[in-house]
């Protein structure tokens, strides 16, 4: 059965591709001195949405992008969209291989030179120098940056993190940490042998595999989980998870979801403790969070405004809804909606000049917006 399964995720995977083929965009690397294919995937929200107009997005990075693009794309728009928002959108980069086993490993060996270091700081060079830019050159792109591999490029991953590389959150789903008499390890202690911080997430996920299950119960994996807790370091976050029950084909799912969900813990702030919660302790809440990611990282805008509604018109808490959406304005300012909410709850506060301004205020940014048309026709004939 498992065999048909990964048939039919390998033809729906390549019907994926061939539809995104407008996505598809190629860039020639000087510094890997070859044509390198990338695909790229927006956000629901990035264009004709009135909330996030002008918003920038986290991008992530997916190895073996020709491989996992539609599980990737499908799994972040599923954990991203309105009402769940358990993560923010991303703009998604999947970058296919040209020479996986030369790009994704610390060290390479080939027939010629058994001590050649492959291709895997020059290909980290090309994402951090070349691809990176050109990213955020054509898209609107914030500054946290999300790093994903499976297998090889679940290694290439790790290794990354240990490099202290231009992102500050990392997947490594299935690597095998035994490479080389446990290279990754070994690496770290050299990297961080000084360190005391070192602002970064790291996800790594284990399977029950004939390769990796004694690594991750008392081996590799878990020596180098063992070493970033000895470390302390300050501002590092990590989790290592062991799933007996999935193999190496299997895992990417599982570990996507409770990856993405560990790297971005806390930008769901629980609903009903948004509507319990003092305002300054949201806005510190995702302070916090921003800082984690270099405080480029906006709040989810309309689960708070959502929260903000529901306080005015359900719980007829008022001046507790107006805080909330006084806070969400200030996350999104050129947006009409949070002067559209901020309209309706001054009005309902029977302070008609405030919520006259901010409707007029919405106006302004959008002048097709009727919601705040027909709300000031109403109050000018009253």
């Amino acid at each position: 059965m498992k065999k048909y399964s990964f048939l039919i995720i390998f033809f729906l995977a390549n019907a994926f591709l061939f539809a995104q083929e407008n996505n598809r965009h190629t860039l020639h690397s000087q510094i890997l001195t070859e044509p390198r294919p990338y695909l790229v995937h927006l956000p629901a929200s990035y264009a004709n949405d009135l909330f996030y107009i002008n918003k920038k997005y986290p991008v992530l990075i997916l190895l073996d992008g020709d491989r996992l693009f539609p599980l990737v794309t499908g799994m972040v728009q599923q954990m991203s969209s309105g009402g769940t928002e358990q993560i923010p959108e991303m703009i998604i980069v999947g970058v296919p291989n040209t020479d996986r086993n030369r790009d994704m490993l610390p060290r390479y060996t080939t027939e010629n030179n058994l001590n050649d270091n492959g291709g895997a700081p020059l290909f980290l060079q090309f994402l951090e120098k070349e691809l990176m830019p050109e990213i955020e050159k054509n898209y609107r792109a914030n500054n946290c940056r999300i790093l994903v591999g499976h297998s090889h490029a679940g290694v290439f991953a790790a290794n990354s993190f240990i490099n202290k590389s231009i992102f500050n959150g990392y997947l490594s789903i299935d690597p095998n940490l035994r490479l080389d008499e446990e290279i990754i390890l070994n690496k770290s202690k050299v990297a961080f042998n000084d360190s005391k911080k070192y602002v970064s997430n790291i996800y790594i996920a284990q399977a029950n595999n004939p390769f990796n299950e004694r690594a991750a119960l008392n081996g590799a994996t878990k020596n180098f989980q063992d070493y970033l807790k000895e470390k302390k370091l300050e501002g590092l976050r990590f989790k290592f998870e062991y799933f007996p029950n999935e193999d190496h084909f299997s895992i990417p799912t599982i570990a996507l979801y409770n990856g993405l969900r560990f790297i971005f813990d806390g930008y769901k702030f629980p609903l009903n403790e948004i509507m319990d919660t003092d305002i300054f302790s949201i806005n510190n809440h995702y302070n916090t969070l921003k800082n984690r990611f270099g405080g480029e990282l906006s709040p989810p805008g309309k689960l708070l405004n959502q929260a903000g509604l529901f306080l005015l018109r359900s719980e007829d808490q008022i001046e507790r809804a107006i805080k909330i959406l006084e806070l969400n304005r200030t996350y999104y300012p050129a947006s009409p909606i949070p002067y559209n909410s901020l309209g309706d709850a001054y009005r309902a506060k029977e302070d008609n000049e405030t919520a006259i301004g901010n409707y007029k205020k919405a106006l302004a940014l959008h002048p097709s917006n009727e919601h705040a048309r027909v709300a000031l026709e109403e109050m000018r004939n009253n």
